[in-house]
């Protein structure tokens, strides 16, 4: 009797073990899946729609990192214009 509920523990336990597996690997593979769709998401042309300045109207320099842009200033005072509001309509529609 010992032997047959300690083979069934034993069945329990890689069965358990083989299923936590898979998922894991299914988690992996899921989540960079999402993160090519993200990168994928931003496009240049919505960036080149828009005018960024600051208070003197001088356009900020920006860093490109990953398709995403930062802008430096020590001020808080930024204006956005939308220079080509059609491309930034373009980019926004699904």
């Amino acid at each position: 009797m010992d032997k047959m509920n300690l083979d069934k523990k034993r069945i329990i336990t890689i069965s358990l073990a083989i299923t936590l597996l898979i998922g894991l690997v299914s988690l992996v593979i899921l989540v960079q899946q999402q993160q090519n769709i993200r990168s994928k998401a931003t496009s240049l042309d919505a960036y080149n729609a828009l005018d960024v300045t600051d208070n003197a109207e001088k356009p900020l320099q920006y860093k490109d990192e990953n398709g995403v842009r930062t802008y430096e200033t020590k001020s808080l005072d930024v204006k956005v214009r939308v220079r080509d509001l059609q491309k930034l309509i373009d980019e926004t529609q699904p």
